[in-house]
């Protein structure tokens, strides 16, 4: 049986919430690039721990928006999410936003958006 703290998440193996950030952290810190393994503890973390991730959170939905990029076309509907939730939150942010360093516009069609690099 699984204590509190602890889950399984979508990378098959028995993590503590702290490991969880602290892994998305390293990434994040040094630009690891591994956007399937991203997405899907990402989206995890922002699904199940939401309120443990504080001020965080938007840290991790850039991330999340960045590795998703890198999964187009096939993960445009969790671009578009992440974008608009860091819009709702930052709502000066332009249309076309830098995420990550890249250079995203983003339209009001789903599925619609360009990358300039």
């Amino acid at each position: 049986m699984l204590r509190d703290l602890e889950t399984v998440h979508p990378l098959g193996e028995n993590k503590e919430w702290p490991e969880i950030r602290n892994t998305l952290r390293t990434w994040r810190k040094e630009n690891i690039r591994c956007s399937d393994k991203t997405v899907e503890l990402g989206e995890y973390a922002i699904k199940h721990f939401s309120a443990n991730l504080g001020n965080e959170k938007w840290a991790v939905y850039e991330q999340v928006c960045v590795a998703a990029l890198d999964m187009c076309p096939a993960k445009m509907k969790l671009v578009n999410k992440c974008i608009q939730v860091l819009s709702e939150q930052f709502p000066l942010l332009p249309t076309s936003v830098n995420v990550g360093g890249t250079q995203v516009g983003v339209s009001q069609e789903v599925g619609s958006c360009t990358r300039n690099v």
